[in-house]
Formats: C-alpha cells, sequence, structure tokens
C-alpha cells in the first residue's frame, strides 16, 4: 500500500524480480520497515547487469538521494505527472442574469504547490490544451465547475462528452482531456475538512475571502484572492497526492469503483459473488427487501430536552457485518408457503420472507420496525393492510414488536451463505488503519493519508453492491429560448449487469439486528434515539460493558458521556456537550450559525437565513443560489 519498489535482476536471459517496500517517511529511505541508506539498494544489485526501478512521488527528492549512483538507479512516479486538480471562482455579470469565472487554478499532483493561475475560462482550456494527451484534471464538486465548462464549450461549437448518472456528473470528455469529480473519491469530504483529515501543511482561508461581491470584468486578482484559490487547489492535490501513495488506481471514477475490484481481487474463487447469479426479475423482487440504516427517536423523549445522555457508536458497523455476519451467496432460491423453512434458519443460509398481513398495531413500549417501502424513517404504529419483503431477522423483530390481525406468508426467497468470505480484504484495511494510527507529538496522525485512505475504502464496503440495474442517464444541452444549459433523461436508458444486491441486503440487515440487540439490553424507557451506528442513552449503567471497545470491530465505542439533548425526528436533533452544542438536520448546511440557539428555541418552524445553496443552471454555467432553510415538522 505503500510507495512499492522492485529490484530487477538481469543476468544473461533470466530475468528474476524480488519485490521490495519502499517510501519516504520524514526524509528517510525504508526499506522493508527498515531505515536504509540510497548506498544500500544500490549494493543489491552489479552495476553492469543488474538495475533497480522504484516509485517516487518527489523527484526531488530522489535525485538528491541518488546522486552519483546514477544511471544505475531508475526510478518512475507512482503519481502520473497526467493528473492535475483544478478549481473556479465565480461571480455574477455586472448587467446580466447569468455568471461567469474570473478565476481558475491548476496544478499537477506531482507538485501540488506549483499552481497556475488564470482569470478567464478561455484562458484556461487553452492552458489545458497544452497539457499531455490523456490527462486527468480534477474538480471537487465537478457538477459545478463542469457546467461552466461546459456552457462555453456548446456555445463555442466545440464537442463534449457529458457523463450525468442519476443527476450526479462523473466525467467531462473534451479533446484528449477528461474532467473528473475528486468528490466521488472523497464523499462527504469538504476542502476544508482535508488538511484535518489527512494532516496537510496548509489550511483552506475561507476567514480572508468574500463570496459575494460581484467582480468586474477585466479587475485585477488581488493577492488574497490569488492565494485563496491556490490553496484550494493545493489542498486537494496534496489529498489525492496522499490517496495515490497509500494505494488508490485513478483509473477508477469513484472509491466505491475502486474498492468493488479490490474485493474481487483479493477473493478465492469459489467465494465471488456475482452479477449473473442476479437476473433483473431477480433484482426487482430482491430490491423490496433492501432497507437502510435505522433511524428513530423514542416517542416518550421526542421533542423535550434529556439529560446525561451517553452516545455509544458501533465501530466500522457495515464492514464489520461483512467479515462477522453470513453473507449470501450464488442464485435465490424461491420456495413456496409450505416449505418448513425451520430448516434454513442457520449461518449456512440467508432467508428473505415475503408476506401479506392485517390489522397490525405496535406494543406498548417497542419501538416501530415497519415502514412502506420508500418511505424511509417514517416507521408506523398502525396498519390496515401491509405487505413486505423482509429478511428474517427483521420479519422476527416485527413480530416480536407489533400484533397482527392476520398474517399469510406469500413465499421464501433463500440463498445459501457463507461468513468470513470478506475477511481478507478487510483484514488488510483494518491492519492498514491501525498501522497508520500512530501520532506525532502534537497529536496528529503521522501517516493520515493511509488511515484516512484506509477508513475511506472500509465505509465505502458494502453499497457498489447494491448499484441500481438503471441508472438513469442523463443529456445535457443548451437551451436557446432560457439560454442556459438543461438535463434532460436519455429516453432509451439500458438496464445493466448490477453487482450482487443480496450483500447489501444482508449487511444492512445485520446491522439493524446489532442495533435492536442493545435495545433489548438498554430497555424502551432508556434509549432516547438512535441512527445507522450509533444510539443515545440515558442514565447509562455500564449494561453494554462486555461489548464496549474503543476501536475493535465488533464492538461499540462510547463517544460522548454525560451530556443534554433534544431530539425532534429523525435526522434532527440539538446537543449540548457543555463546552460546545451542535445541531444536526438532514439538509441543513455546517456554515448555519447556531451560536445562539437555545433548547427552546430548537423547534419546527426554527430557520436560519440564507444559508443553503440551491444550484440553478444560468447562462454561463451554475449559480449557488442561497435560500433559507426551516426546520419540518415531520409527524
Amino acid at each position: 500500500m505503500y510507495f512499492s519498489g522492485a529490484v530487477v535482476y538481469n543476468h544473461s536471459m533470466i530475468r528474476r524480480k524480488i519485490k521490495l517496500e519502499v517510501y519516504f517517511s520524514q526524509n528517510a529511505l525504508v526499506v522493508n520497515s527498515e531505515v536504509q541508506t540510497p548506498q544500500y539498494l544500490v549494493d543489491l544489485y552489479d552495476q553492469k547487469e543488474h538495475f533497480i526501478e522504484i516509485n517516487y512521488t518527489d523527484k526531488a527528492k530522489l535525485d538528491a538521494l541518488f546522486s552519483g549512483v546514477k544511471p544505475r538507479v531508475t526510478y518512475r512516479s507512482r503519481i502520473s505527472d497526467k493528473v492535475f486538480v483544478a478549481d473556479f471562482e465565480t461571480t455574477d455579470l455586472e448587467n446580466a442574469d447569468g455568471v461567469r469565472v474570473y478565476a481558475a487554478a491548476i496544478a499537477p499532483i506531482v507538485n501540488p504547490y506549483d499552481v497556475t493561475v488564470l482569470t478567464t475560462i478561455e484562458e484556461f482550456l487553452d492552458y489545458c490544451e497544452q497539457l499531455p494527451d490523456k490527462s486527468k484534471i480534477y474538480f471537487h464538486n465537478l457538477s459545478f465547475d463542469g457546467s461552466y465548462i461546459v456552457d462555453y464549450l456548446i456555445r463555442a461549437g466545440e464537442a463534449v462528452e457529458v457523463s450525468i448518472f442519476s443527476r450526479k456528473w462523473y466525467s467531462v470528455k473534451w479533446k484528449n482531456i477528461e474532467f473528473r469529480d475528486s468528490l466521488k473519491l472523497l464523499p462527504s469530504t469538504s476542502v476544508k475538512v482535508m488538511p484535518k483529515q489527512f494532516n496537510l501543511p496548509i489550511k483552506k482561508l475561507d476567514d480572508y475571502y468574500d463570496y459575494t461581491r460581484i467582480r468586474k470584468i477585466g479587475e485585477q486578482l488581488t493577492p488574497d484572492e490569488i492565494q485563496y484559490i491556490k490553496n484550494d487547489v493545493t489542498i486537494v492535490a496534496l489529498t489525492m497526492q496522499k490517496l495515490i501513495e497509500a494505494g488508490f488506481n485513478v483509473t477508477y471514477l469513484t472509491i466505491g469503483s475502486f474498492v468493488y475490484a479490490m474485493i474481487n481481487r483479493s477473493m478465492p474463487e469459489g467465494t465471488k459473488r456475482s452479477h449473473e447469479d442476479i437476473k433483473p426479475e431477480d433484482d426487482q423482487v430482491l430490491r423490496k427487501a433492501y432497507y437502510g440504516g435505522y433511524t428513530a427517536v423514542n416517542e416518550r423523549y421526542k421533542g423535550k430536552t434529556v439529560h446525561n445522555i451517553t452516545a455509544v457508536d458501533y465501530n466500522s458497523m457495515y464492514p464489520s457485518m461483512m467479515l462477522f455476519a453470513p453473507m449470501p451467496i450464488g442464485k435465490p432460491h424461491y420456495l413456496d408457503a409450505s416449505t418448513n423453512i425451520d430448516e434454513y434458519l442457520d449461518d449456512d443460509h440467508f432467508v428473505i420472507v415475503e408476506f401479506e398481513a392485517e390489522n397490525i398495531d405496535l406494543k406498548p413500549n417497542c419501538f416501530p420496525t415497519l415502514t412502506r417501502k420508500g418511505f424511509v424513517a417514517k416507521y408506523k404504529n398502525h396498519f390496515d393492510v401491509f405487505s413486505a419483503s423482509l429478511v428474517w431477522s427483521d420479519y422476527e423483530r416485527a413480530r416480536q414488536n407489533y400484533t397482527f390481525g392476520g398474517i399469510t406468508i406469500k413465499r421464501y426467497i433463500v440463498f445459501n451463505a457463507t461468513t468470513g468470505d470478506f475477511n481478507p480484504v478487510i483484514k488488510n484495511l483494518r491492519e492498514l488503519k491501525e498501522e497508520a494510527s500512530e501520532l506525532d507529538e502534537n497529536g496528529k496522525y503521522i501517516k493520515a493519508g493511509v488511515r484516512q485512505f484506509a477508513k475511506l475504502c472500509l465505509n465505502s464496503m458494502y453499497g457498489k453492491f447494491a448499484q441500481s440495474l438503471i441508472n438513469e442517464r442523463r443529456f445535457i444541452e443548451l437551451d436557446e429560448i432560457e439560454d442556459h444549459l438543461v438535463e434532460t433523461p436519455d429516453p432509451e436508458q439500458e438496464v445493466g449487469k448490477g453487482k450482487y444486491l443480496p450483500v447489501s441486503i444482508a449487511v444492512t440487515a445485520a446491522a439493524r439486528k446489532a442495533l435492536f440487540e442493545v435495545y433489548d439490553r438498554i430497555g424502551y424507557d432508556r434509549i432516547v434515539y438512535s441512527d445507522t451506528d450509533s444510539i443515545y442513552i440515558k442514565d447509562y449503567n455500564g449494561e453494554m460493558a462486555d461489548i464496549i471497545h474503543d476501536s475493535d470491530f465488533g464492538k461499540w465505542a462510547i463517544e460522548r458521556e454525560g451530556f443534554s439533548g433534544k431530539f425532534l425526528h429523525a435526522k434532527c436533533y440539538m446537543t449540548d456537550y457543555g463546552d460546545y452544542k451542535d445541531i444536526k438536520v438532514a439538509g441543513l448546511p455546517k456554515t448555519a450559525d447556531i451560536s445562539k440557539v437555545t433548547f427552546d428555541d430548537f423547534e419546527a418552524g426554527l430557520s436560519f437565513s440564507k444559508v443553503k445553496l440551491i444550484p440553478k443552471y444560468v447562462h454561463g454555467g451554475v449559480r449557488l443560489n442561497p435560500v433559507d432553510f426551516t426546520i419540518k415538522d415531520i409527524k
């Protein structure tokens, strides 16, 4: 996973390779975990017949290290000189409804501090044309920056290919250049948090920048503006460099596709999950049993201020489920309702039940777990009639928490199952993360890039298996009447191959089961709130002591103790930890000013002025329009 080198022995017609782990740590050359001198590598081979090849990330450093021993040493970069990071700063037009680029910056990943700053999109594209063929240029949110490129090129009559699926931009291809989205590699990771997560030597300069001022055409960039955009590009380039150093391959568009390929490469034959085992008609049936994490507020505490709360989080929940829970494999077997299903309720099988029921009521002091498909987190206490496909553990939980006036089993869907098939890749990533968790004297991770890479991979492991067979492809064109870009769905959507949906079904179901097992330990009265892999408990008294550990997979970690909170509904709560407070509401940007909000203020109807940015196509590209955000009352 580090910079890998190889000593290659040439003797007559025989060619032998010896693999070495070679990387730089604090200006020292480390070979197979031991600090060595460059001469150590040179001494490994005979000058006339042998040579050494090393991957590098800092050519200048290697030039210095191997000064005097070339040409016997050759080396090449693990990081391609055809990979770049770019960014735009945009402004409204002065006298028209539109937007334009007033600052553009681009830097090669091999040298993140070598930033070129330009002032128009024309200059930027001219610069890109001079780059090596097949260069890849990453923007951190291609759907925004890419819109300016596409708008300009279409108006200029240039051919451009845009890949948009399910309203997400993946790439823009123009001539022999491809623009990509680094946000697909670093999901939910803003430029602002990258320096902390990856232990970078610089930080984002938001405090020195005015986003709202309209820039006039021809206006010179100020030193602060130049430094601002340079910093943003350097931050993303340094982060990308660390990802590649840790092992990421830039041939993949997303971190999910990279991890999925890594899983398949690591699994022995006979244990791989094949998309060929799940036909389109199977996928349509099975998808009804695919639910996400369980998120709910205890009605007893809903809308009330609760004190003495302890928050516990499950360590790497979804990877843990892939390690410890039985995972389906092979083709589905459809069994009729008369089947003695008890024969299949073991770790060698995975069971889904299709059923219909009527007059369903939630029992007292129980959490609702049934929801109509498509209404995530809207769990209900009563159904006159209900039909569903549930994993057996979810079905058992429903029978435990509800009374049923009548229930009819329609059929069972049964898979063979195995446990531990995903261990090799998860074990490697877990060890990589643990090995990279050493702190320096300032309490920062020495190998933050490697650690964050492993964490990203672990968090991306299960989702790709649930890839939809139909990933809505969209076209983009210029609406000459409206004078801006428009997206339209492709009327001829193709049915894809998917991956292997049953794994994602099993992972999320096992996670819900693990969550509810803690519910049973604590009891209804003291569970305040939960969300997928976290539980907020009132007056915790050590009931989970045997399953608590700071980092072990399969265990829970205590995150905070003794704080207060107010929970309105799923994904909507406020916490006060004494030294600071926090508000988490789905859709509320982190930039919202919550400093003056009290628990009394935190109610449905609370509004934050102009904090949410809504993208809208206008002449020139996308404008981000600020709008108010108001907390809704969800019954």
